[in-house]
């Protein structure tokens, strides 16, 4: 599902408002074009990560919090961004979940795992993938209903949860 701007803008001044809770909603500004789907976004080192959803290039883009402006590009190179649902972090690592699902027939799934290290001395870096599946899924039929799309992820205590 594509994101429109304004909803996105609306979303990053939600994030911004729960982060320090004197603040009013304003937007900001537009995502610029390279983010035309943006499908989940992290802030670290100062600066807000995104990235595109379904069949977008393998990147996470950096972005300037004042303008929105990209600021860096890295792509990870083993990726392939099948359906990038969502992007979190805990203290050593970037989690991408690559497991968008919404006709229930992908087998596939996986969360790429980057060193914050690696993500902040390189423009281009290599994930560890995490392979998963979910074992009450035993339909892969895009025709039936669908209860196996994932759109979330959330890291706790150093150990990646998946939210269905």
């Amino acid at each position: 599902m594509r994101m429109k701007k304004s909803v996105v803008s609306i979303l990053l001044c939600c994030f911004v408002t729960v982060m320090s809770s004197q603040e009013v909603l304003t937007e900001k500004f537009d995502l610029p074009k390279k983010v035309n789907e943006t499908s989940g976004l992290i802030f670290y080192n100062n600066q807000i990560i995104t990235h595109n959803d379904s069949g977008g290039k393998p990147k996470l883009y950096v972005l300037d919090t004042l303008n929105g402006r990209v600021v860096r590009t890295v792509t990870v190179l083993n990726a392939v961004n099948e359906d990038w649902e969502e992007i979190a972090q805990d203290n050593d690592d970037i989690y991408i979940g690559d497991f968008g699902n919404n006709r229930g027939s992908r087998r596939d799934l996986k969360i790429y795992k980057i060193s914050k290290t690696d993500f902040l001395q390189n423009d281009t870096i290599s994930a560890k993938t995490i392979d998963f599946s979910l074992s009450d899924q035993v339909n892969f039929d895009a025709s039936k209903k669908n209860n196996f799309d994932i759109e979330a992820v959330v890291a706790v205590d150093d150990l990646s949860l998946i939210h269905i």
